[in-house]
């Protein structure tokens, strides 16, 4: 885990969502659960959510809410990426109803 931790800037979204599954499952020590969520919180905030293909995002959003439950179930999930996924998703809720035309109110 030592090495990984050291490499994460180079890992791919489905990558994050394996070590998730992964280190929640065998118990890897806190602080690599939390380098994880470190890294993947940074992502959520230097995404742009405009610039990604509908599929792109679709796949980000699975890599989110696949991390969050595995290190909620786990009792490991960090306020910090809780924040960050939350202000994203609410971003892309925004972002799908002005594209389907939805108003509110």
């Amino acid at each position: 885990h030592q090495q990984a931790s050291l490499q994460m800037d180079r890992f791919s979204l489905r990558d994050f969502l394996l070590l998730a599954w992964g280190t929640a499952a065998l118990g890897f020590p806190h602080g690599f659960a939390r380098n994880v969520q470190l890294e993947l919180a940074s992502r959520i905030h230097s995404s742009n959510l405009h610039a990604l293909s509908g599929l792109a995002r679709s796949d980000f959003v699975e890599v989110i809410l696949g991390v969050l439950w595995a290190y909620n179930f786990a009792g490991l999930l960090s306020r910090n990426l809780l924040a960050s996924a939350r202000t994203y998703m609410r971003q892309i809720g925004t972002t799908l109803d002005d594209m389907l035309g939805v108003e509110y109110g």
